[in-house]
Parts: structure tokens; C-alpha cells; sequence
């Protein structure tokens, strides 16, 4: 398949340009937490404006999302697999950012549900297409660190959505959030674009490159374990992520300014460095021992239970925030 603008990165140390391509990616990802996890915080206002139900704010923080960002996982995997991906994540970075900032000038429950789910079936798209490429950016010993490193967004995008979110919620209102935090995204469109594509499999062994058929996948056992697991990891994370910040205004009385900042700050400091030393810390244990990778992901995933217990349990708001 032709292709344009590939490079090659047989080497095997990380090209400058490798790591200028998961700084850009990595930035992506950052606006595509924050147009996921915005309305998340601004349910108190949307809900007091628009006179929502609590279950027509938890179909538009999971259900309007959810179901086509995850149905359209694998189908933007098999496109990732076969076309440009530069294209792809280009295509679904327009599409989430555009209806992202479109959520501001909605006045009605299937309005904003319409614009969830764009922003869902955008958002798809990066995912596949971004590891694919960081895959091959990359050599294999470094692959948690790289992934690590690009998943970091995850914890900088939410920071990001709460601390101005609200701020900007404070000043303007909850529609003009959407706004200055959705439509921005559409800068990067151009500059991925430009982004020279490695080739595929540049840092596989020849035995990975052997043509097989895909649902081989769903017969590898350790992986449905990890693909089970990783979800009921998420349901849980995420519902309590999702009502957290509705939590602290009702509960605890929060002005919505407040929540944002010290939710973001607290977010952002444990989730960036916690994100990034464990992908560094998956990659030495996978050299040490089969095995290592997974060992330590059941091992913090069993170690947040307390945390989360504890948040839920306390009335302390400083002690809430230590444990986020």
C-alpha cells in the first residue's frame, strides 16, 4: 500500500522525530480527554439550566458516548490496520472537536445527546490509530514507557477540563466551556497531517509479521483476561469518575469553581507522574520476569480500592482530595 510521507525507524534507539511524534500525539490525546470528561463537571449547571433528570445526565456522561466509542473501537482498528492513520486520527480530531464545541449551543436533552455521540464516534479513532503508530515509532523495550508517556493525557486532560472548565463556568457559563475548550482542538488538524508516518511494523520481530487471521486474537486467553479485567476495572473507575464532581457540589456544598480546581490540580499531580512511572516501572519488570506487566497493573488496581473507599466514605474534603 503506498503511503506518503514514511520514514524509516529500523534503528534501534528512538529517533528525535519519534519523540517529537509522541509530544504532538500526546497533546491530541489531551484534547480528547478534555472534550470526554467536561460534562462531567458541568452536570450541576446543565441539569439546574435544562431541568435534566439524574438519568438523563448519566446517558449523556456514558451511555450517548460509550456505545459507539466502544462498538467503533475495532472497525477503526481494522481502518487503522489499512489506511493512513495520520488521516484517520485527522478525521476523528475534526469530528469530536467540532461537535465538542457545537454542545455549547444546545438547548434540548437529544441535542447534547447527538453531540456525545459524535464526539464518542470521533474519539474512537484516535486510540488504535495513535498506538499503532507510536508501535512503530518505538522499539518493543520501550513500549510501556512510550504508552505510558502518551497515556499521561489521560490524567492532563481532565486536569485541564475541570480547573478551566469551571473557571470558565464561573466567568462566562457552562455553554462558553464548550466553547474555549472544544473547538480549540481544530488547530491540530492540520498539524498532524503533516506528521511522517513510520513504516508498519518497523520494529517487529519477522515471526510477528506472519499474515493471521484477527480472530486469532480472541483466542489468546492472558489477553481476554486482560480485555475482562481492564473492563471492570473502568466500570468502576469511571462511575466514580463520572459523578465525582456532581458529588462534591451536592454533598460537600462546593461552589463548581472549587471542585474544578482542586479536583484538576489533584488529578493532575497524582495521575501524571503515577502514569508515567508506571509505564517506566511495567517495562523493568517486564525485563526481569514474564509476566511483569500485567503483574503490576493487578497489583495498583487492587491498591486503589481503599482510596476510592475512603473518598466515598469520608466528609474530610482535604483528606477527599488526597485520595483522588
Amino acid at each position: 500500500m503506498k503511503q506518503d510521507n514514511i520514514i524509516s525507524t529500523t534503528a534501534v534507539k528512538a529517533t528525535p522525530y519519534a519523540w517529537y511524534a509522541l509530544a504532538l500525539l500526546t497533546l491530541i490525546y489531551v484534547f480528547n480527554f478534555v472534550d470526554r470528561v467536561l460534562i462531567y463537571l458541568l452536570f450541576a449547571p446543565i441539569k439546574k439550566e435544562l431541568l435534566f433528570t439524574d438519568l438523563q445526565l448519566a446517558l449523556l456522561g456514558s451511555t450517548s458516548f460509550v456505545i459507539f466509542y466502544t462498538l467503533l473501537g475495532i472497525p477503526f482498528g481494522r481502518m487503522a490496520d489499512k489506511i493512513s492513520r495520520k488521516k484517520l486520527i485527522a478525521i476523528g480530531l475534526t469530528t469530536w472537536s467540532i461537535f465538542s464545541g457545537l454542545t455549547g449551543f444546545a438547548n434540548t436533552f437529544w441535542t447534547i445527546f447527538l453531540c456525545r455521540m459524535m464526539v464518542g464516534i470521533g474519539e474512537a479513532s484516535l486510540g488504535p490509530a495513535a498506538l499503532s503508530l507510536l508501535s512503530d515509532y518505538f522499539p518493543s523495550r520501550m513500549r510501556a514507557t512510550v504508552q505510558a508517556v502518551f497515556s499521561s493525557a489521560i490524567a492532563i486532560g481532565t486536569g485541564v477540563a475541570f480547573f478551566f472548565g469551571g473557571w470558565i463556568n464561573d466567568l462566562f457559563g457552562w455553554r462558553y466551556a464548550f466553547f474555549f475548550l472544544g473547538f480549540p482542538g481544530l488547530i491540530f488538524v492540520l498539524i498532524i497531517l503533516f506528521l511522517k508516518e513510520p513504516h508498519r511494523g518497523a520494529h517487529d520481530k519477522p515471526a510477528d509479521k506472519v499474515k493471521t487471521d484477527w480472530k486469532l486474537l480472541l483466542r489468546n486467553v492472558p489477553l481476554r483476561f486482560v480485555l475482562f479485567g481492564y473492563a471492570f476495572f473502568a466500570v468502576a473507575a469511571n462511575s466514580v469518575s463520572i459523578w465525582l464532581p456532581t458529588f462534591l457540589v451536592r454533598v460537600q456544598k462546593l461552589p463548581l469553581s472549587e471542585v474544578g480546581f482542586w479536583v484538576g490540580i489533584a488529578t493532575v499531580a497524582g495521575g501524571l507522574p503515577g502514569t508515567v512511572a508506571g509505564g517506566w516501572l511495567a517495562d523493568k519488570l517486564r525485563a526481569r520476569r514474564k509476566g511483569g506487566r500485567m503483574l503490576l497493573s493487578s497489583f495498583l488496581a487492587f491498591l486503589g480500592i481503599p482510596f476510592w473507599f475512603i473518598f466515598i466514605q469520608s466528609n474530610n474534603v482535604g483528606l477527599q482530595m488526597l485520595m483522588i
